[in-house]
């Protein structure tokens, strides 16, 4: 074992450092030398270099034997340089190691800086479910019905805002087909002056429903869809039908007759696009599959 040692830090005082780094590894050469520092041989020799003076130390013996004398020296002066050489071999690599890694650092650290910051991720909205849809509108027809339609306003590409004015208040009534937020509710007075020329739906559901009467508004069976009734008058025969389904991606808002012929709606949906129930203007209306 103590040969083993020795023969490591030999070979790294001849300069095999490429060879040992791939070999054995620098942590084996690390524990070499503590065992050869650890070791009786290195003792002796340390003891035996310190008595023989200056004159031996420049490689001078005055002894009987000089040769053997000079030769033991000289093994035990390498065996030092070695494992000093070793040692300072060791520390010059760890010292580059934690070089590079501050170097890394520092170069990495702007980066991070100049990175822009995480927006913030979106909340999800909560769909309106079957359950909510029926309070909404069992709210409506107790407080708000029958009330005449005096303004139907677009506000946006996914939202219709109805006027409602009833004998004691007037408020407004929202009907949304997003794709994650769709709803039918009550809210607050939508913007003065909306850009109602860009949006086509909301200019023929002007024309359609503007003054008329909002009568009864009803719950198709275990479905979120939510059917508008409205008539000329307060007791006449309905004459319009809003059908607003909120079903996620797939809501809707259709415009139909008495008789279930599609006046206008908010998305057409082509043969092309679905074989069960296509959805176009001067069709017939059918409610969606179970």
């Amino acid at each position: 074992k103590v040969a083993r040692c020795l023969r490591l830090v030999t070979m790294a005082c001849q300069g095999l450092r490429p060879t040992l780094t791939k070999h054995v590894g620098l942590h084996r050469i690390q524990t070499g030398i503590n065992q050869l520092r650890c070791s009786p041989k290195l003792e002796k020799a340390t003891a035996r270099t310190a008595r023989r003076g200056p004159a031996v130390k420049r490689g001078i013996c005055a002894s009987a034997s000089p040769h053997r004398e000079q030769t033991a020296f000289l093994s035990d002066r390498k065996l030092l340089d070695g494992s000093s050489r070793a040692s300072r071999l060791i520390g010059a690599t760890s010292q580059t190691k934690s070089d590079a890694v501050v170097t890394q650092e520092e170069v990495v650290a702007p980066k991070v800086e100049a990175d822009k910051p995480v927006a913030p991720k979106k909340k999800r909205q909560q769909p309106m479910d079957f359950t909510t849809l029926t309070a909404v509108v069992e709210e409506i027809v107790r407080d708000w019905l029958p009330a005449k339609i005096e303004q139907v306003v677009q506000v946006d590409v996914h939202t219709l805002v109805l006027g409602l004015r009833t004998v004691n208040r007037s408020g407004w009534l929202y009907i949304s087909w997003h794709p994650t937020a769709a709803r039918i509710c009550l809210g607050a007075p939508p913007d003065r002056k909306p850009d109602t020329a860009a949006f086509s739906f909301g200019q023929t559901m002007n024309k359609l429903i503007r003054g008329q009467a909002l009568m009864q508004i009803a719950m198709s069976p275990w479905e979120r869809v939510a059917q508008l009734r409205i008539s000329i008058r307060p007791g006449e025969k309905p004459t319009r039908e809003i059908m607003v389904e909120i079903m996620g991606r797939h809501s809707n808002v259709i415009t139909c007759s008495p008789e279930g012929d599609i006046l206008c709606c908010a998305y057409q949906v082509g043969q092309k696009q679905t074989r069960v129930r296509p959805v176009a203007i001067g069709g017939t209306y059918q409610l969606p599959p179970p």
